[in-house]
């Protein structure tokens, strides 16, 4: 079935590509984001000569991404997600922390397995930080021309989105690391500190709940 799926894949994505072609003049490269970061094993497996984009974001920063999505009137609503009730909050920290947990690991074991001249780590926190970089490494990678990038990267900034396009009911909600200390309640920091403290240790985060708790009566 490896070959069948593989073909099916790339019908796939030459499909999208041709609708692109219509437009850009030259050679392309194609870049796929896959939300579902936990089929990169497989991918990088089907398609070997692929380059790997790692990503990675601290985890308590995409679960309050993710809580975002589950509230009422969020962009997410119409695609399937829905408002969780404030009793269903800690259970569902819990299921996002372990999903961000195996898709962080499984990114990770295909990163490992690409030589390093077909990957580059990036980290969300110094992406924001310094983007222009992080962009060049990435071009680097993937053997792209690097003229024009300081424009490009200013053109795309969060800052320059009209204010319409973000906020807490946009898909473009927020781009402040760290936000989630000021967005969880100390119940909600434990359960998912539970869940993902020690990956966050294997990928440099600290760990500690920095939350002060509450003393116990």
């Amino acid at each position: 079935w490896w070959e069948p799926l593989r073909t099916l894949i790339l019908s796939r994505f030459e499909s999208q590509a041709t609708e692109m072609d219509r437009h850009v003049s030259g050679p392309l490269t194609y870049v796929v984001k896959e939300p579902g970061s936990h089929a990169a094993p497989l991918l990088t497996e089907l398609f070997p000569q692929s380059k790997l984009i790692f990503l990675l974001r601290d985890g308590r920063d995409v679960v309050d991404s993710w809580l975002a999505a589950y509230r009422e009137g969020s962009w997410a609503i119409p695609g399937g997600a829905f408002p969780v009730a404030r009793e269903g909050r800690v259970p569902l920290i819990r299921w996002l922390s372990a999903v961000w947990v195996y898709r962080s690991l499984a990114v990770r074991r295909a990163f490992d397995a690409r030589p390093p001249a077909d990957r580059v780590l990036l980290r969300y926190e110094t992406l924001r930080a310094n983007t222009t970089v992080c962009m060049r490494a990435i071009c680097e990678v993937l053997g792209l021309k690097r003229e024009g990038l300081d424009e490009v990267v200013a053109r795309h900034s969060f800052e320059r989105l009209p204010s319409d396009a973000r906020g807490p009911r946009s898909e473009t909600r927020s781009a402040r690391p760290g936000s989630w200390r000021e967005n969880l309640s100390a119940e909600e920091q434990a359960a998912m500190h539970e869940v993902m403290a020690a990956t966050l240790a294997e990928f440099g985060y600290e760990s500690a709940l920095e939350t002060r708790m509450p003393a116990a009566s």
